[in-house]
C-alpha cells in the first residue's frame, strides 16, 4: 500500500493509505454504468425519451 497526502482548504494534511483489492469489480461497474449513460445520451438525441421541464 502507498501513503498519500491530502491537503484540506484550511491546510490540514491527512495521510492515508488505500488498498485496491477491489479494482478489476470497481472498473467493470463504472464500465456498465458508462454504457448505461451512452445508451440513455443516444435515446435522447434521438427523441427517444421525452424529457420536461
Amino acid at each position: 500500500m502507498k501513503e498519500h497526502k491530502h491537503i484540506a482548504e484550511d491546510g490540514t494534511i491527512f495521510t492515508h493509505a488505500h488498498s485496491h483489492t477491489q479494482t478489476k469489480n470497481v472498473l467493470n461497474r463504472m464500465s456498465r454504468l458508462i454504457g448505461h449513460m451512452e445508451s440513455i445520451k443516444k435515446w435522447l438525441k434521438a427523441g427517444a425519451i421525452a424529457v420536461r421541464s
